[in-house]
């Protein structure tokens, strides 16, 4: 291939130029398999590589947008339900990740530079969030869910007690292997949550938390990629 491309090249610029761009847009999507069912359904995916990945949709005006130079390999995008956003910022690397979407009118959001190496992120009932900030960085097993998808009865009362909540994940949170992060959690910026930890409610800026409820053990931190000897 490359001796062929080299004799083009040599022989025609221009139409070298044309087949190194077709290439370029054509390895971008290698394996993206797409079972789309409903109408004004919208994937906008310009500049983004997507790589042994699967998208179901079922249903209407649900849009799923790949910022450039995103990346996605082995994930699964399943949507079913009516006016969904799925959006996922520049350079961000999604492995082995599953996102889910059910009932109307919920968002996921992924930041610029964030990395998920294993996760489930899993959004139901109407009119919800998951935001994930910028530079982050998720280890492998994650869990993020904002509901319990089944209901929870108070038997004095006969009412539901265990509605879904949205989830805000800030700018440079490092998860741990396995953590766990349910609906109503909020973790602030440059924290982070310690392996198999469960997350259940808010933990500040600058904490590391751990445990099953995660508690806060230590405040005033920040954590950098590069190990510093």
């Amino acid at each position: 291939m490359k001796k062929v491309l080299k004799k083009i090249r040599a022989q025609n610029p221009h139409i070298y130029r044309l087949l190194i761009n077709t290439l370029s847009v054509i390895t971008r999507f290698i394996n993206f398999k797409k079972r789309i069912y409903g109408n004004n359904n919208k994937l906008l995916m310009t500049g983004a590589i997507v790589r042994k990945t699967s998208c179901y949709i079922k249903g209407n005006n649900n849009t799923i947008h790949f910022s450039p130079e995103c990346y996605l390999k082995n994930c699964t995008i399943y949507i079913l339900g009516n006016n969904h956003t799925l959006k996922l910022g520049e350079r961000s690397k999604l492995y082995h990740t599953e996102l889910w979407f059910e009932d109307r009118d919920n968002t996921i959001q992924i930041g610029m530079h964030t990395s998920i190496n294993g996760a489930h992120i899993a959004i139901t009932e109407h009119n919800h969030t998951i935001e994930i900030g910028d530079n982050c960085l998720f280890s492998k097993e994650i869990d993020i869910r904002n509901g319990d998808s089944h209901s929870i009865i108070d038997l004095k009362t006969n009412k539901r007690i265990n509605f879904a909540g949205n989830i805000k994940i800030g700018n440079h949170v490092w998860l741990g292997k396995y953590v766990k992060i349910l609906k109503g959690t909020v973790i602030g910026d440059n924290s982070i949550i310690g392996i198999n930890s469960l997350v259940i409610s808010k933990i500040n800026k600058n904490s590391l938390g751990v445990g099953i409820p995660a508690k806060v053990v230590k405040t005033d931190i920040n954590w950098k990629h590069q190990r510093i000897y």
